[in-house]
């Protein structure tokens, strides 16, 4: 393989990076290949020298590129690092599908999705959208798969700088069967991220994210003890405290049967994602139920300046029966026996979902009469919100068009955050920094045309279809009759039309225009006549 020693089939030593290679040390070509199959194209792999010296090539002989490969290339899995130029195969959002990411360089640095596989954008370029204005999902795929989601579908709460693994404050204690806990997060404390969610230059854009779509809880140490009938809830509040659980309604936006905590981030992907209102402060809630009890979980904490949870745990409590008096004729019957019969364990009175602040905590379940707690903290998890975020223009549907309940703003970030009247006007409305144009229908000169010459242009005969033009007289009978100018439709019309295409009313309103020069022409020459015989008048009865 070289010319010298050689190189040993079970590896050499007191190599010189610098001198030491296997290759060819002419002007040719260097071929790897099995089974001595050299073939047309060439099997195998292929370093070429020549006026292109260090081009690979795989089952082809021609190397357009640093790289070029005759056949398919499987590209799975992560990648080492984060560098710009990058590209990986993650799970994509239908079961069973894989997705290609490219990393994107300065100032994004974050991995983009390079196929356009939802069908939103028909035939269209690939285009850059800067921070995180993404295409949203359509509403009729599945909920997305957010565990491989890429750091810019989703933000951070928190640094998590202390583990707790107490039962009244971790939302994966398993160490009793019951356990319900709420966490507030301030709306400073979302806002402080929600920034970080689009750069500056698209920030009146994408202000803040609509809808949540899931959420994590950074776990450094799990018990793998499964938690049953698990319930997360979420809530919009004023209150900026937690010294009891918040009662009124709540979106649930996840359920499971069973739930087992991992070391890392544990994602939760919301059925029903979560509306936050930009303002407003949020509660999570979080509980399951078990029959039975382990070791907890500790999960990553932040200290806050304020009392930001509350929580309750217990073992098949809920004040049913009394202190010493937990025994039953059969597992599950609520009739207590006053002597020794059958303890049913894990049965519980009021489940951990249920549970409300001030209820009895004493334990009914076979370890007789331990009790449970209640009580509030100043701290909660670090946690991630998997966010979508306000866009140009957001789809429902996989068709050929596109709707948004916004507005469209069409130019600069600046101008379309700026003052009254270039500012936002509301959702439907669309406004444009420099011109909005229309070509559909042209602008016509029927008009004058007809009225000095009686005859119209080639080119302007559709649209003289059906015009005259009516004096000031028949005009003023017309309006009296249709309650409407001839030359504009009424609102008989609009309605039956759905409105009027903007470049018809322009060709209306420009009709108009005309027809009314033509009126005042007319007026003035009767004026002109009204004047003239006035004057002759005068000067009949001055001659008398």
């Amino acid at each position: 393989m070289s010319n010298g020693a050689g190189w040993s089939l079970y590896g050499d030593a007191a190599t010189n990076p610098a001198l030491d290679y296997a290759g060819t040390f002419d002007n040719q070509n260097f071929r790897l290949r099995t089974n001595s199959t050299a073939g047309i194209p060439p099997i195998g792999v292929t370093i070429t020298a020549g006026a292109t010296p260090g081009r690979v090539g795989v089952n082809t002989a021609t190397t357009n590129e640093m790289m070029e490969v005759a056949g398919g290339i499987l590209v799975n899995g992560g990648t080492p690092g984060n560098l710009p130029g990058n590209i990986r195969g993650v799970p994509g959002v239908l079961p069973g599908t894989t997705v290609h990411q490219g990393y994107m360089g300065a100032p994004i640095n974050n991995w983009y999705q390079l196929e356009n596989v939802f069908g939103e954008r028909i035939n269209q370029r690939w285009q850059y959208l800067s921070g995180g204005c993404n295409y949203p999902r359509p509403a009729s795929l599945p909920n997305p798969d957010i565990s491989n989601a890429p750091a810019a579908d989703y933000v951070t709460i928190g640094t998590g700088p202390i583990s707790v693994g107490s039962t009244i404050e971790s939302p994966y204690a398993t160490g009793w069967e019951d356990h319900k806990v709420q966490y507030l997060y301030r709306a400073t404390e979302l806002n402080a991220v929600m920034a970080n969610f689009t750069v500056p230059a698209v920030s009146a854009i994408c202000p803040t994210p609509e809808v949540i779509e899931g959420l994590a809880f950074n776990v450094d140490f799990a018990a793998t003890y499964p938690m049953q009938n698990v319930e997360i809830k979420m809530v919009n509040t004023t209150a900026t405290n937690l010294t009891a659980f918040i009662t009124g309604p709540m979106t649930t936006v996840h359920t499971a049967a069973t739930y087992t905590a991992v070391n890392g981030w544990n994602v939760h992907a919301f059925s029903t994602p979560f509306a936050w209102n930009g303002t407003g402060n949020v509660i999570v809630e979080y509980c399951f139920n078990n029959n039975d009890w382990a070791g907890g979980t500790s999960v990553r904490f932040d200290n806050t300046a304020y009392t930001s949870l509350f929580g309750s745990f217990c073992d098949a409590c809920g004040g049913l029966f009394a202190p010493g008096t937990c025994y039953f004729a059969s597992c599950p019957n609520n009739t207590p026996q006053a002597g020794p019969g059958v303890l049913c364990t894990g049965y519980s009175h009021t489940p951990g979902c249920q549970h409300f602040t001030g209820m009895s905590l004493g334990t009914c379940d076979g370890t007789f009469q331990w009790q449970g707690q209640q009580g509030s903290a100043n701290r909660h998890p670090q946690i991630r919100f998997y966010c979508k975020v306000g866009s140009l223009v957001q789809t429902d549907s996989i068709a050929d068009y596109m709707y948004t309940p916004h507005g469209v703003m069409v130019g600069t970030a600046a101008w379309a955050s700026g003052v009254a009247p270039f500012a936002f006007q509301g959702p439907g409305t669309i406004s444009a920094q420099n011109q909005v144009w229309g070509g559909n229908l042209l602008l016509s000169d029927h008009v004058f045309d007809s009225y000095y010459t009686g005859a119209v242009k080639e080119e302007d005969a559709q649209a003289a279809r059906g015009y005259q033009h009516r004096s000031i007289d028949e005009m003023a009978d017309f309006i009296a009759n249709n309650r409407h100018l001839p030359t504009i439709q009424g609102r008989k019309a609009w309605e039956q039309q759905g409105g009027f295409i903007l470049d018809d009313l322009n060709t209306q309103l420009w009709v108009t225009v005309e027809e009314q020069a033509l009126h005042i022409k007319e007026l003035n020459e009767r004026m002109e006549l009204l004047q003239k015989y006035l004057i002759e008048k005068r000067l009949a009865e001055m001659q008398r």
